[in-house]
Formats: structure tokens, C-alpha cells, sequence
């Protein structure tokens, strides 16, 4: 996954395991992102992996 254009006021995106874009999230700057988002982490027992539901930019 990467990053490749976000609104110019804020260069972030979020990306939401709840549909309703509640916590967690976990952030990516433009130009960012991840190969594999099993190494990014929810919880310390719990990543990212086929959790993202909502995405805000």
C-alpha cells in the first residue's frame, strides 16, 4: 500500500478498523505507506492485517 496523493491542507491519510472511522487508526504521510501491515501494529498483540475498514484523507 502507499500513499500517493492526499488533500494539500494535510498530507495525512487514516486508516480505520471501525467503519464509523473510531479508534484505533493508524497514519500514513504522503509518499508513505507499508509493504506488509503485518508489521504495523494495533495493539501489541494485534497488527494491522486485514483490518482496515474506512479510509480518511
Amino acid at each position: 500500500m502507499s500513499v500517493a496523493y492526499t488533500n494539500p491542507a494535510s498530507p495525512y491519510v487514516y486508516f480505520y478498523r471501525d467503519y464509523n472511522y473510531g479508534e484505533p487508526h493508524v497514519i500514513f504521510k504522503e509518499g508513505g505507506g507499508s509493504n506488509d501491515l503485518r508489521n504495523q501494529m494495533m495493539t501489541s498483540t494485534r497488527n494491522w492485517d486485514d483490518e482496515i475498514s474506512s479510509i480518511k484523507g
